[in-house]
């Protein structure tokens, strides 16, 4: 299978040595990623950790966050306002109210605005699990809290972007009893959806979807109990282009165990079709971890599924009528064991990209990353393995409009257990190999054209097979893009080099070999 050689990777050790984890990322329209998770600390034992990478992987910034409480701070999410903004929701311990929301919002320079707590009724266990903001920069959060007479319930609050609380939504299901949050989404209009679990007596925990208004109106609810009658827990959610909602979740059926079950609701709350994926092997445990759309309506979901004593990756695509497109399988190296898809996500092109954690040989789990085109053409595969060879685990994945890929989670630490990781992959669609061309020495042809604005292609030639970096630096010498990193065939590239996310000006492009360095000038014109 192809690899793809990572052009950069980023890694944060908590000064406790402990499991450090991004749990949530996000990349703007520059190429910037911004990382939420949680670092295990010496005095503090976890805090919040927020991380801003630019395009080369350089750091910008970093923040910590420790509560009142001085105990476990987690993130668990994070999103961006259309000014640049950036909002982290979680959990965090407070001085004498058990653990909180916590909403932190920073500038795009990462000085921090604002924070706001929210303690449940009963002062115990309360963590928002996502947050999202509207078009017009406010952010809105969903949780759970408890509260001593109905157990569990999901709460859902909006801000306006200086931090004032805009409504404050609980749902209690008809039970009184538990109520969990599982995804949550938000439309062009501010329609808020929340998908999650909710028991009912008699049937267990039974599928939830809620519709929001803007002004935080309770517009109406949706529940799924599966055929057993058992519990059915929700996973994931997504919105497509016509405002339907799409859930997914495992859900128990007579004979066939758990199963996925994907649900598409209408924008007014009426259930479109309802699909469920059973493996061949009888009353194994499927069970979907991630969901998306892509642009024309067409619905993926993937997530782990049992199939001869192993769990794989499974992907589903459907369309937007619910007809089962493919299914497609991953079996890691190492057989019969564990294989888990966590994200996915879509290019503009119907491609989608799987990302999760699979068993190795002698390496435990590896980031493994998939790409299938619309058809469910396996692309490539790509496996990452840390020098340690211990478990590295994807839990994120996002693609930029350049291409790249990011993924973030963590990775083995050499003195640690587990390091907080942002891993970025190029696909290099832009690099094209001339096979028709002999090179007879290593040579950086001036790009062309230059001056030049947006794009210009950058040649070079290698005479025998290479390992090689082509990057362009500023005129301070530092790196604003690895345009290649790794091993290729002798032959004269070509490589078509976009300037999105840069300002004018002078810029050097270099190529670096094992035999030597060449540095050539270009003039990007805006």
């Amino acid at each position: 299978y192809s690899q793809l050689n990572p052009e950069w990777v980023q890694t944060y050790n908590g000064s406790g040595n402990g499991n450090d984890e991004s749990l949530s990322h996000i990349t703007d329209d520059s190429g910037n990623v911004y990382a939420a998770g949680k670092i295990f600390q010496t005095a503090s034992l976890f805090d919040i950790y927020v991380v801003k990478y630019n395009v080369p992987g350089n750091k910008i910034w970093e923040r910590i966050y420790n509560g009142p409480g001085n105990g476990n701070d987690i993130a668990n999410s994070i999103a961006l306002d259309l000014n640049g903004n950036i909002y982290v929701a979680g959990e965090s311990k407070g001085d004498s109210t058990g653990g909180d929301f916590i909403l932190i919002k920073y500038d795009g320079n990462g000085n921090e605005m604002w924070n706001r707590r929210f303690d449940g009724e009963s002062s115990s266990t309360d963590a928002v699990i996502k947050v999202v903001t509207d078009n017009s920069g406010f952010p809105i959060v969903s949780g759970t809290s408890f509260n001593l007479n109905t157990l569990f319930d999901i709460v859902t609050i909006r801000y306006d972007p200086e931090g004032n609380i805009v409504w404050n939504k609980m749902y209690n299901g008809s039970s009184n009893r538990n109520e969990f949050i599982g995804d949550m989404a938000i439309d062009d209009s501010g329609n808020v959806f929340i998908s999650g679990s909710s028991f009912v007596q008699g049937e267990g925990d039974n599928f939830l979807l809620i519709k929001y208004s803007n002004n935080g109106d309770q517009l109406w609810t949706a529940d799924y109990n599966g055929p057993s009658g058992a519990n059915d827990n929700i996973t994931s959610l997504t919105l497509d282009n016509n405002g339907n909602a799409v859930i997914s979740g495992s859900s128990v059926a007579p004979g066939t165990g758990i199963d996925f079950a994907t649900l598409k609701y209408s924008g007014s709350g009426q259930e479109l079709w309802l699909r469920r994926y059973s493996s061949s092997a009888i009353s194994s445990p499927d069970e979907p971890k991630a969901i998306i759309s892509d642009i024309h309506g067409n619905i993926f979901v993937t997530g782990a599924s049992v199939q001869s004593n192993s769990y794989d990756y499974l992907t589903v695509k459907y369309s937007s009528s619910g007809d089962e497109l493919w299914t497609r399988r991953y079996n890691g190296p190492s057989g019969n064991n564990f294989d888990e898809p966590r994200s996915l996500t879509t290019d503009i092109s119907g491609n989608v990209f799987v990302a999760g954690l699979s068993q190795g040989t002698g390496t435990m789990d590896d980031m493994v990353i998939i790409k299938y085109d619309s058809t469910g053409n396996q692309i490539w595969l790509n496996r990452y393995n840390s020098a340690v060879n211990r478990n590295d685990v994807a839990n994120n994945i996002s693609i930029d409009i350049s291409g790249n890929i990011t993924v973030s989670g963590f990775i083995a630490g050499t003195s640690s257990l587990n390091d907080f990781a942002v891993v970025r992959f190029s696909q290099l669609t832009n690099l094209f190999q001339h096979y028709n061309q002999n090179a007879t020495d290593y040579y950086l042809f001036q790009n062309y054209p230059n001056p030049f604005n947006p794009s210009t292609i950058i040649g070079f030639s290698i005479p025998s097979e290479s390992k090689i970096n082509l990057s362009v630096y500023n005129s301070l010498g530092k790196i604003v893009r690895t345009l290649q990193n790794g091993y290729l065939k002798p032959g004269l590239y070509s490589y078509k080099f976009n300037s999105s996310g840069l300002s004018g000006g002078i810029y050097f492009y270099t190529l670096k070999t094992d035999k030597q360095t060449i540095t050539r000038k270009m003039l990007l014109i805006k």
